[in-house]
């Protein structure tokens, strides 16, 4: 059996903020831009929350990620939303030394069609979206990934992921059953449909797959 130990001690949160141009649109609380409520759930919610043993390290993503110095003075100028390049460079460490513990993104999203390839296994992903209602927004989304933080080799894990989409009904109808496929770097490992309607636009897929 081989069990992967890691120093907790170095071990830390990273919180990533979307600064992309769209983050400037002002469709937020009471006239707010999407940035403005971004940083005041940051700053008023999350920073607070998530206090306690490990460090919580603020970046800003757009095409690329940066350390955030001053959550305040932050502005929306970026040319576009990469999810999948901020969660690759959160994942490599961008930002500093030590075990990524979480990756928690806020974003009002972005259109990425490649799948994340070097996130770490033990480093769940969360999501705070950000910016109108997507109830009429045509959208397809994975909200939430939940799995071990450890498993024994050849250990046989269960990984859940939460899948929604909004929209029309004949988005609906033109999304018909789309394929939910997890990778391990460029290799497929795990794969299942998901069948999405108006009535039931949220499921948890469960994916089960042996440890490495």
């Amino acid at each position: 059996l081989v069990r992967e130990e890691r120093d907790l001690s170095r071990a830390r949160i990273l919180v990533l903020v979307d600064s992309s141009r769209s983050m400037a649109t002002r469709d937020g609380t009471l006239g707010a831009t999407r940035l403005e409520d971004a940083k005041r759930a940051v700053a008023g919610k999350l920073l607070p929350n998530l206090a306690g043993d490990l460090p919580v390290e603020v970046l800003s993503f757009d095409r690329r990620v940066e350390p955030v110095k001053d959550l305040a003075a932050l502005q929306a100028r970026g040319e576009g939303t990469d999810i999948v390049n901020a969660l690759t460079d959160g994942a490599r460490g961008q930002g500093g030394a030590g075990h990524i513990s979480a990756l928690v993104l806020v974003t009002d999203g972005g259109d990425e069609t490649v799948p994340p390839a070097n996130l770490p296994a033990s480093a769940p992903v969360f999501a705070l979206a950000v910016g109108s209602d997507l109830v009429d927004q045509a959208d397809l989304r994975i909200e939430r990934v939940e799995h071990p933080a450890r498993a024994d080799e050849q250990t046989e894990i269960e990984i859940k992921i939460d899948v929604a989409a909004s929209g029309s009904g004949a988005f609906f109808h033109k999304l018909g059953v789309p394929k939910l496929t997890l990778y391990e770097g460029n290799a497929p490992v795990a794969a299942a449909e998901v069948k999405l309607t108006p009535e039931a636009s949220r499921r948890t897929v469960v994916l089960r797959v042996k440890a490495g």
